[in-house]
């Protein structure tokens, strides 16, 4: 593991990286609890969050696009810079190809329904191409029911297949070739998590996404970056990814309730996107008032209705003050993680402990003892907030062993301190202990 630790954090293997410093918190909680549960949302969010918000809501809480008063063009600033930096975060083609949502679930639905479901319209251009041959998805084990339910919900409306590909139970890590080799012509989608939110194994995207470009052009590519935007380097053209959907409140440190999908020019162009895409709702969005047809540009065509921009101006606020060495910080308390339970008998890492191939999150098993009683047991003995059970993905659990019980999962953030990694261990010893 040592070498693998340097290889990730260039640094030697039990030296600790310094935590991010804290914003200011309330002491009724703050502090005082010892917080690694930053895979459900991160905490605490960016000190910029707070701030932004306020000062958003004291001065420029208008609705953006619809008129000319400075509030109002003030807002549709903001949300346009905020479009910018995210775009430019994924390396999109432009801010028009990035869709604000509700959240990476939202986004996922919308990607899913739309794109799959107008399948069952005569012009959707996959449609013709395969001439009543039912299309076929391919997935994996390891995904969230947020994108499970929809594809299965899709299946039971008749409209597609779906094959399910499995990880190595071992490494929790899907092969390439293997997901690959379920792909043919009639296939039209693939949906690949690229970090698991179960184990925190980082997923070969980057392979399969190139690599359907090449061998089936007809096939598009959706990850799911719930766990991986603000964590990892994304590249969406050089990935060759078509969708992909992020949260704004977990990697990014911003607030809940907002996030983004973004549409790549194969999966929406000019003379094929409205077709292949219909909108899932409808309303105003400040301009074409003079129709009844949602517009048939991105991103308005599916942004109806007003903004999130509360969320919005809280998101803007952490990409300014977020800090830049998140992941090193969360690897490293990992390590310090995978080496307690290397030492301890019954204490199972679930998927590689190869440092290069996941992120901070760390999912244990306790031979004999229940995942959720050490959770509630660590919350209300220790004060120490995590998750346990089968985390939304229980089909992850069946590929890696650890079903129906779960596990475990720890999942420190780039404010973690050395004390709280420390405190979070002597209550691990203190509730496992036979």
């Amino acid at each position: 593991m040592g070498a693998a630790f340097r290889a990730a954090t260039g640094q030697e293997p039990g030296v600790m990286t310094q935590a991010a410093p804290a914003p200011s918190l309330s002491p009724t909680r703050g502090r005082d609890m010892v917080y690694f549960d930053n895979a459900a949302t991160s905490w605490p969010k960016a000190p910029g969050v707070g701030p932004a918000i306020v000062e958003f809501l004291a001065r420029d809480a208008a609705n953006p696009g619809r008129s000319a008063h400075a509030m109002a063009q003030a807002t549709h600033e903001m949300i346009a810079t905020l479009r910018e930096r995210l775009a430019a975060m994924i390396g999109a083609e432009g801010p028009e190809r990035l869709v604000l949502t509700a959240g990476c679930t939202d986004a996922l639905n919308l990607a899913m329904h739309s794109y799959l479901g107008g399948l069952a319209h005569a012009s959707h251009p996959q449609r013709r191409r395969l001439q009543g041959v039912r299309p076929r998805v391919v997935t994996t084990t390891l995904e969230h029911k947020a994108v499970r339910r929809p594809l299965a919900d899709l299946v039971s409306q008749g409209l597609i297949e779906v094959d399910v590909v499995s990880c190595s139970e071992s490494t929790g890590v899907l092969e390439a070739e293997k997901v690959l080799s379920r792909v043919d012509e009639r296939t039209v989608l693939v949906a690949m998590t690229h970090v698991s939110n179960v184990a925190g194994t980082i997923q070969p995207v980057e392979e399969v996404g190139r690599a359907l470009r090449e061998r089936f052009p007809q096939t598009l590519f959706l990850v799911d970056a719930a766990q991986s935007m603000g964590a990892l380097p994304l590249d969406v053209q050089a990935m060759g990814v078509d969708f992909l959907a992020f949260p704004g409140h977990k990697g990014l440190l911003g607030p809940t309730g907002i996030g983004g999908l973004y549409i790549s020019p194969r999966a929406f162009s000019d003379a094929e996107g409205p077709a292949a895409m219909p909108t899932l709702r409808q309303g105003g969005t400040g301009g074409g008032t003079d129709t009844l047809e949602m517009p048939a540009v991105l991103p308005r065509r599916f942004e109806a209705g007003t903004p999130n921009t509360v969320g919005c101006a809280g998101l803007l606020g952490a990409l300014d003050s977020a800090p830049a060495d998140a992941l090193a910080r969360e690897r490293a308390v990992a390590e310090r993680i995978m080496r307690w339970a290397a030492a301890r008998q019954g204490v199972r890492v679930v998927g590689t402990t190869d440092l290069t191939l996941r992120t901070g999150v760390v999912l244990l098993t306790f031979e004999g003892v229940c995942s959720e009683e050490v959770a509630r047991r660590l919350a209300c003995e220790h004060n120490v907030a995590c998750r346990a059970g089968e985390h939304c993905a229980p089909d992850a659990h069946r590929a890696m062993g650890t079903h129906p019980d779960g596990g475990v999962r720890l999942a420190p953030g780039p404010y973690t301190t050395d004390d709280e990694v420390d405190r979070l261990l002597t209550a691990l010893e203190a509730v496992t202990a036979h």
